[in-house]
């Protein structure tokens, strides 16, 4: 797919999938991912646009590197991205992995796995609830990125 926009732009596009949580005026996450307003689908939210822009983002430059943040140091060394923005996807990156491996484990020992990527909101701490604001912060701009880059308005 290297060097065809077209199909690039097309595979980008499933970023657009699922919405990112937006904040409210009082700072409390409203989820839009359909897991309810006192919930956040981990998965949905948070890591798979970050994995699914990373991945389209490294077969734009024939990036191989596996997994995810392995592809977005070598997008900082191809000068794709800023290496205080690739910081923070990173770091938004691992939040989510560690969010979802709480939810993983909860829904595991409640026997209802069909909630393994749902984060309750009130199950976490308000420095927690920081932590999460501001890897979504992350998110919107990278999926902001993504939508400029490769067009996504036309679609």
């Amino acid at each position: 797919m290297r060097g065809e926009a077209a199909l690039l732009a097309r595979f980008a596009s499933l970023i657009e999938t699922f919405a990112t949580p937006n904040l409210g005026v009082l700072g409390t996450i409203m989820a839009t991912v359909g897991a309810g307003p006192d919930a956040v689908d981990i998965k949905k939210a948070g890591t798979f646009p970050i994995v699914h822009g990373v991945r389209t983002l490294a077969i734009e430059k024939g990036i191989f590197e596996t997994p995810t943040a392995a592809r977005i140091e070598a997008l900082v060394r191809a000068g794709v991205l800023e290496p205080a923005f690739g910081r923070e996807l990173t770091s938004a990156l691992h939040v989510f992995m560690e969010f979802r491996l709480r939810s993983q484990i909860q829904a595991l020992h409640k026997g209802a796995m069909e909630t393994e990527s749902i984060l309750r909101l009130d199950g976490i701490t308000t420095v927690e609830r920081d932590i999460l604001r501001d890897a979504l912060r992350v998110v919107r701009q990278f999926r902001d990125l993504i939508r400029s880059r490769y067009h996504l308005g036309a679609f």
